[in-house]
């Protein structure tokens, strides 16, 4: 499945949240259910101060994701999707979500946090979790990642194709300025 599939044709959404914003550098994995209507927290670094901060995060997804939806009568274009489930059921359709934390996250030790959710999210979409190794290789990781990404870009110079949605026209000085920002 491409990153530039509609959110109508996908039962769930990925999330990676940087924690900085309340004064933790750490990256934790957030996942819309889309169908059962709440957000999934997943953490590999869980004790009570950082669920705290972790829940501070996520209410902003849990609060604004709803609105965005009802705005754009998300729900009522779904067909797959029964308004009079229980997750639905006398609910405001811009109610907040419910947030769930997972337990089953393996807990990293010593690891490189964005590394880490990077790999559980992709063992993840394979249902592959019990696969991940604790502790995680970083370097090999990083060095994997790295590869893949030459590879692809490689093929795509040398067969000539485009990604769906790739964008195609000129950036812009200030575009070209935000994404030396991010980076």
């Amino acid at each position: 499945m491409l990153c530039n599939t509609p959110w109508s044709l996908v039962d769930f959404v990925l999330f990676p949240i940087n924690m900085t914003v309340v004064g933790c550098n750490h990256w934790i994995l957030g996942e819309f259910n889309v169908k059962e209507r709440f957000f999934k927290v997943y953490n590999s670094m869980r004790n009570r101060v950082m669920d705290k901060k972790v829940l501070k995060v996520v209410e902003a997804y849990s609060t604004l994701l709803p609105l965005f939806l009802s705005l754009n009568n998300f729900y009522e274009s779904r067909e797959d999707i029964d308004l009079n489930a229980q997750a639905f059921k006398g609910i405001d359709m811009c109610h907040p979500l419910d947030i769930v934390f997972d337990d089953e996250v393996p807990q990293q030790s010593n690891n490189d946090c964005g590394i880490f959710i990077i790999k559980f999210a992709e063992s993840l979409m394979h249902g592959l979790i019990e696969n991940i190794p604790n502790p995680l290789n970083v370097s090999f990781q990083r060095n994997k990642i790295a590869v893949e990404l030459y590879v692809h870009a490689k093929r795509k110079k040398d067969e000539g194709y485009l990604s769906d949605g790739e964008f195609r026209g000129r950036m812009s000085k200030k575009m070209l300025n935000i994404n030396a920002m991010e980076v």
